[in-house]
């Protein structure tokens, strides 16, 4: 085998690829829909203080509608003394948007509160919603004489503090910024072995139907047109993915002032309260929980190296052997099993990175590259579990790369037959 001809190959497959208007595309318009997503994300979840409707209360009670005119005296109007048809009236016309009667049997716990209104939406009924229970709350409170003493027992929310134990010492835990990035990187990993597999398996099948494979096998050997095209797409992945990540990091540094500015003038558009509130439940050491280790993006590009030559090894072995993508659905289902076991078992990971199939799939060596960065990066994953699963992962690309380059030699000439899973098993005795 000629690792000079095998560089030929790689660097063909690469250039190609590179040089193509998709790749060109995508790899520069990709970070800035991500950037653009983000922003419409952030620009969505901010509050927006057009939410504030009229709505009437008529509250016979005596104890309710001066708590909720507290909380919100732009909201809330006293319709006690208005008839119930009068009111409906104004909500058909517009002149109020809703009313609610709050009576004994509600404040006693006997009946819920109704909300007659003509529309608004999920955030306005859960405004509504969360004031009544406030106002309900205090109501019931100062009836049964609490002190403030209790009241204050029965208004905190204690919070739980954690810190990672280590041995270089305590530190503070991120588990759950932690969780979100190591779900990211297996997001990642599951998208860059599908998807570039996919893009290697359907480049053989096109120079096998184009008869172009003949050219080349005339020149270099099967085994090294397997490994050219293999580590060619792998060059291609690894440039997409780290002009992704530099783009990512540039467009993140400019547009964190613009994101400052955006969030500062939502703040100042709050009332003082509120402003305050904001403020104080701003920590700005949360930050440093979004700063990670550089040996977990070190191990997400081990892993995802050694993932992808497991798998493009076989996607290149079943594209060998058919003449065109439909017949590649009889081969596919073994392989995509273990990749979208290892993709769902990440939700698990986020939730229990210690749980028995979690580690078990972390090892495995078909869902190790998804599951074991995930795991790294949301709990501390004891050192011989990690070096064990790279060394299962780099005995089965051994296998399944002797595997896959005698099925590849046998089936990159063969034209019009469908082979079936005894004819490769045949291909390998060969």
């Amino acid at each position: 085998m000629s690792w000079n001809k095998i560089f030929l190959v790689l660097k063909r497959e690469y250039v190609t690829r590179v040089r193509t208007r998709s790749f060109i595309l995508s790899t520069l318009l990709t970070p800035l829909v991500f950037i653009a997503f983000i922003a419409i994300v952030v620009l969505v979840s901010l509050p927006d203080n057009d939410i504030s409707k009229k709505v009437g209360i008529a509250d016979q009670t005596g104890l309710l509608f001066e708590r909720l005119y507290e909380l919100d005296s732009d909201q809330y109007v006293d319709v006690r003394e208005v008839p119930v048809d009068t009111l409906r009236e104004q909500v058909l016309d517009g002149e109020i948007d809703g009313y609610i009667i709050l009576d004994d049997a509600f404040l006693n716990g006997n009946e819920n509160p109704t909300l007659v209104y003509s529309g608004g939406g999920l955030a306005f009924q859960d405004l509504v919603e969360d004031d009544i229970r406030a106002a309900y709350r205090e109501a019931r409170l100062e009836q049964v004489n609490v002190t403030d003493e209790v009241r204050g027992i029965f208004e905190a929310r204690p919070v739980l503090e954690t810190l990672k134990l280590t041995e270089q010492g305590e530190e503070e835990d991120n588990a759950i910024a932690g969780a979100i990035l190591g779900f990211i990187l297996g997001l990642l990993i599951f998208i860059g072995v599908f998807g570039y597999g996919a893009l290697l398996m359907r480049g053989v099948i096109e120079e096998k139907t184009n008869r172009i494979v003949e050219v080349i096998a005339s020149s270099v050997k099967p085994i090294e047109l397997m490994f050219g095209k293999l580590f060619g797409i792998l060059a291609v992945a690894l440039t997409q993915f780290g002009v992704w990540i530099l783009s990512y990091i540039g467009l993140s540094i400019i547009a964190a002032p613009v994101a400052g500015l955006i969030l500062q003038a939502q703040l100042e558009s709050l009332p003082p309260d509120a402003i305050e509130t904001a403020e104080a439940s701003f920590d700005p050491s949360m930050l440093e929980n979004f700063i990670f280790a550089p040996s977990i993006f070190l191990y997400f590009f081990v892993f995802f190296l050694i993932g992808f030559l497991i798998y493009a090894g076989i996607f290149a072995a079943i594209g060998a052997s058919v003449d065109s993508e439909q017949d590649t659905q009889q081969f596919m289902l073994p392989v995509m099993v273990p990749i979208f076991i290892g993709y769902f078992l990440n939700l698990q990971v986020m939730e229990n990175p210690d749980s028995t199939a979690v580690v078990i799939a972390s090892l495995f060596p078909l869902t190790a590259p998804i599951n074991m960065i995930s795991r790294i990066a949301s709990t501390s994953v004891p050192f011989w579990q990690i070096a064990l699963s790279l060394a299962l992962m780099a005995g089965t690309f051994m296998a399944l790369m002797w595997l896959a380059a005698k099925i590849y030699r046998v089936g990159i000439l063969m034209y019009g037959k469908k082979p079936s899973y005894k004819e490769l098993a045949k291909w390998v005795r060969q």
